[in-house]
């Protein structure tokens, strides 16, 4: 940059996203801190003040095991644009809570249940009713936890760790619970790519595995927002 040309100014819809958190000073940025850059103007890895507790979890979204950065921005970057309104909203925020607490049981723990060859568990799960309010997700989190238990005695660790974790995410509340249901996407994308027959196709089914389940999760989290891409609280170039 010379002594005459302008910094120029941040924008969500041409930036890449990064692994990590990096330095104020740096220029690169991850999913959270161009969030955070765009709404307040500073980069921060911290969900922006006034915006729901949920975007705990873009994070672990964002640091997952992607392909590379093109194909993280290429998926995550339009979903910023929306959750860059996505203020704190006790219902809504709870009746997204079920949703991806439904997907994390329904979803993910029971695909995790298939990888481990324990296909009468993950029936099971899949045959649970949505999860909308505390009675079914109390019913969830009672199969969530007796197939965690089959899972850890067939020592099939990952389909008991996804099981665990879709269980916290019916236990707990918002930031936790968002990020819990991520966990159990990630351990559920660990155990189906293990079974690839060679490192490259290993690579391949880990990053298309975690894309699917990532924007799926991401979907989730917009599914209520408006689908206007503009940015109200701060102007963008």
């Amino acid at each position: 940059m010379t002594a005459t040309s302008k910094p120029r100014k941040f924008s969500i819809r041409t930036c890449i996203l990064k692994h990590g958190n990096h330095p104020a000073e740096d220029g690169e940025t991850c999913a959270r801190e161009a969030l955070h850059l765009a709404v307040v103007g500073t980069k921060k890895d911290e969900t922006p003040d006034g915006l729901s507790p949920l975007l705990a979890m873009l994070p672990i979204i964002n640091d997952g095991p992607w392909a590379d950065d093109e194909t993280r921005t290429k998926v995550m970057r339009p979903y910023l644009l929306r959750l860059s309104k996505m203020e704190e909203d006790p219902e809504r925020d709870q009746r997204l809570v079920y949703a991806l607490a439904d997907y994390a049981v329904r979803v993910c723990a029971a695909d995790a249940m298939d990888f481990a060859d324990l296909p009468e568990e993950a029936k099971a799960l899949r045959a649970l009713p949505k999860i909308y309010d505390i009675e079914t997700a109390k019913a969830a989190e009672l199969q969530a936890e007796k197939s965690a238990l089959s899972a850890r005695y067939a020592r099939a660790a990952r389909a008991a760790r996804a099981a665990r974790a879709a269980r916290s995410a019916l236990s707990a509340r918002y930031a936790r619970a968002a990020r819990s249901a991520c966990y159990a996407c990630y351990a559920c994308y660990a155990r189906s790519a293990s079974s690839a027959s060679s490192a490259r196709s290993a690579c391949y089914a880990r990053s298309a595995d975690w894309a699917k389940r990532a924007k799926a999760l991401l979907d989730i989290l917009v599914s209520e927002l408006p689908k206007t891409e503009r940015i109200t609280r701060k102007a963008m170039t």
